[in-house]
């Protein structure tokens, strides 16, 4: 029989080495035959002692002890860690279960999605041109920070809300893009999706749904925050990565809300949420959608089965077809889709659209063919005539010319007949009567 000894609830057999079986013990308590594991204090001395940390450690570090309240520092950590903080903060990012620990990089999977193959993070740091230490200090989550690696302000909505924007500041965006460059732009993504990406634009998510009998528009509530650092880690993961190497790409392309607190007079940064892809961070947008590639393949399985069109463009989707019978159906198996997946939808933005009021998909009017709204042509009209009536009387003002020339642009994408209808108002030939 293998010898064995007790710690905690759990059998460990032959611990002169460490690789074998560990066993669940049962509600019985068992006596250990080797007393010397134990720690006590007649028995941890010398040698005994140093493997008897050795197992501990292995098996489950011990807290650091407790101080009291008023002596507790927030921020221990500097903003260059030392390589003692970073085999810390690399032990700290394994899960519990230790099945998740022992998960390798697969090379294979890696090279043949055209990934980089990145077995660990020294692997990353050179990839990236950072030092170890650099890497982790952009990427290591703290409870308390003195420090930010985000510009946080927010735009309006039409809905007279607020939008949070998070922008990395200059040296962490540079990091981003490089990211983005080497890996992240071979990350799969459904044919569906056709926001932040090249070639794809809200006309082409417009064009397949022109001129339906219906059309159902959903919006996901909370879209980049739904995207939280495990889900990130899991995708990278499901990628290939291993569980270091996906952990600390997660934890560089996700942030967490902060709110600044006065700690014995320190001004720190401390998190009000879980870390999640930021709105503004450049590496955001493509692995969302890639995240939500599943989302997509079910959706679009949904509507190809019931006879219907589907596509994105970031969190809002829409469905479109030629049977209104099939909107119950697929509004109840959306819903349910939906849910499964994690997110959440804004129901007070659904909008069901038939054939007979105008039918209008991420601003683009789909009822004939795509264009802009009737209203914003309108505009758009009465601007370039206020415009023309300045530069007759000798006031012409070139920024605002390229606005409306910008403006124009953007109608041209949707429809090139009312781009240049409108472009001949303006003074000096029409800007984009030439444009593809």
């Amino acid at each position: 029989m293998p010898r064995a000894f007790r710690r905690g609830g759990t059998i460990f057999r032959s611990p002169r080495r460490f690789s074998h079986t560990v066993e669940e013990a049962g509600p019985e308590r068992r006596r250990s035959p080797r007393r010397w594991l134990t720690p006590c204090a007649s028995s941890t001395r010398g040698a005994s002692m140093s493997l008897w940390q050795r197992l501990r450690d292995w098996i489950q570090p011990a807290p650091p002890a407790a101080k009291p309240p008023e002596q507790v520092s927030i921020c221990e950590e500097p903003a260059h860690p030392s390589p003692e903080f970073n085999r810390r903060f690399t032990t700290s990012l394994r899960s519990a279960d230790p099945s998740q620990t022992r998960r390798r990089t697969r090379s294979g999977r890696l090279r043949q999605r055209g990934l980089p193959v990145w077995r660990c993070d020294d692997d990353v740091a050179q990839a990236l041109g950072l030092s170890l230490s650099e890497l982790y200090h952009f990427a290591c989550h703290r409870l308390a920070d003195p420090h930010l690696h985000y510009v946080r302000f927010t735009i309006p909505k039409r809905g007279g809300e607020e939008r949070p924007i998070l922008a990395p500041k200059p040296r962490l965006k540079a990091i981003q893009r490089d990211l983005l460059e080497l890996a992240l732009h071979q990350l799969p993504v459904h044919r569906a999706a056709h926001a932040f990406l090249p070639g794809r634009s809200i006309a082409t998510h417009a064009r397949p749904h022109l001129q339906r009998e219906f059309l159902l528009t959903l919006d996901l509530h909370n879209f980049f925050g739904a995207l939280h650092v495990g889900r990130v880690r899991g995708f990278l993961m499901a990628m290939g990565y291993g569980w270091e190497v996906a952990s600390t790409l997660a934890l560089l392309c996700t942030e967490a809300p902060r709110q600044a607190v006065l700690v014995h007079g320190e001004r720190l940064y401390t998190p009000t949420a879980s870390r999640s892809l930021p709105q503004g961070a450049p590496t955001s947008p493509m692995l969302a959608n890639a995240i939500v590639c599943r989302l997509d393949r079910r959706l679009s399985g949904l509507a190809r089965s019931l006879g219907l069109n589907y596509t994105r463009y970031a969190d809002d989707l829409t469905f479109s077809g030629d049977d209104p019978t099939r909107i119950a159906s697929v509004m109840r198996l959306t819903h349910q889709i939906i849910a499964e997946e994690g997110f959440e939808l804004a129901t007070a933005k659904t909008r069901i659209q038939r054939r007979g009021q105008r039918q209008q998909v991420t601003g683009v009017v789909v009822n004939q063919t795509p264009g802009a709204p009737r209203a914003r042509r309108r505009r758009l009209r009465a601007a370039i005539h206020r415009y023309a009536q300045a530069c007759s009387r000798g006031e012409d003002d070139p920024l605002r010319r390229r606005q409306l020339e910008g403006e124009l642009a953007f109608i041209h994408m949707l429809n090139p007949a009312q781009a240049r209808a409108l472009a001949a108002g303006l003074p000096d030939g029409p800007p984009v009567a030439n444009a593809r």
